[in-house]
């Protein structure tokens, strides 16, 4: 029994003397020997790129690589002392023989699976947005359309709400008193024309030139001969001439756009009527003449 028991010890002894450490995982030995860990990554020494630790055992060595996604493998110098540690994060190609020297190296066990992918359901359909005023012109710049103080929506919703009105009706409504801003959100589809301003007449002021008494004189018309030397210089202007009474020659006067003053002679038997249509710039005072400028 004693010798059986010896015998069972002596290899383990030996094992353990020869320094070999059990190691888990995808690791192999490379070049399946005893050597320090080269490479022939391109732009890399044959030394690799690695870390150094030193005085440390094996088993430590192994984790540090284990724990580190970039070691691709470690170097583990056993016969020098401190022992030495290299974590190498450049691949490993082969080894160059060394006594007491062991180089690992990761293996590649293929790609882990990837879990199956469920089907992402498909999307539920947009709900079909529902047309406002039930007209396609009804966008949303023309609802956001200031009318007044408000909104074209803000008026179609107090409507509804403060009202009792269907959105058809206060839509036409709206679209109705506000035809230029909300007219395209009408229920009723077609829009109605905005109606026109209408522009009050324009009353038309009269005025004696300078507050003379007189007869019409104008610098811009050409002269005319002279049948009178009252007429002081002739510059009579462009006129039209008639025989009407005073009322009528004003009442054609401010019709016609073109005519910017009248002259009529209210002792005239005839009823003499200028229509005038060149600037009047003065007029001269002379008896029974009487000349009112358009303002």
């Amino acid at each position: 029994r004693t010798f059986a028991s010896a015998h069972m010890k002596c290899p383990l002894l030996l094992f353990l003397a020869a320094g070999a450490v059990a190691l888990p995982g995808a690791w192999e030995l490379t070049d399946g020997r005893e050597g320090n860990c080269r490479s022939r990554e391109s732009g890399v020494s044959k030394s690799g790129i690695y870390t150094s630790y030193y005085d440390v055992d094996e088993s430590e060595c192994h984790a540090k690589c284990a724990g580190a996604d970039s070691c691709r493998g470690y170097e583990y110098q056993r016969a020098r002392s401190p022992s030495k540690c290299e974590i190498h994060s450049s691949s490993i190609s082969y080894t160059e023989p060394a006594a007491g020297v062991v180089c690992y190296r990761k293996v590649s066990t293929g790609p882990a699976p990837q879990p199956q992918l469920q089907p992402a359901p498909a999307p539920a359909p947009a709900p079909v947005p529902s047309t406002p005023c039930g007209v396609a012109s009804c966008t949303d710049a023309v609802l956001r359309t200031q009318a007044g103080k408000y909104r074209c929506r803000d008026r179609i919703g107090w409507l509804q709400s403060a009202r009792g009105k269907s959105e058809a009706e206060a839509c036409t409504q709206v679209a109705a008193e506000h035809t230029t801003e909300c007219g395209a959100c009408n229920s009723a589809g077609a829009v109605p024309e905005p109606t026109p301003e209408r522009t009050p007449p324009r009353r038309v002021v009269w005025e004696r030139p300078g507050g003379v008494t007189g007869a019409c004189r104008s610098s811009a018309g050409p002269n005319r001969p002279c049948y009178d030397a009252a007429l002081q210089g002739c510059k009579l202007g462009m006129y039209k001439q008639k025989f009407i009474s005073a009322t009528s020659c004003r009442a054609e006067c401010e019709a016609d756009t073109k005519c910017v003053a009248y002259e009529h002679q209210p002792g005239s038997t005839n009823g003499s009527c200028e229509l005038h249509t060149s600037p009047i710039s003065h007029a001269v005072a002379i008896a029974d003449f009487e000349c009112w400028v358009k303002k």
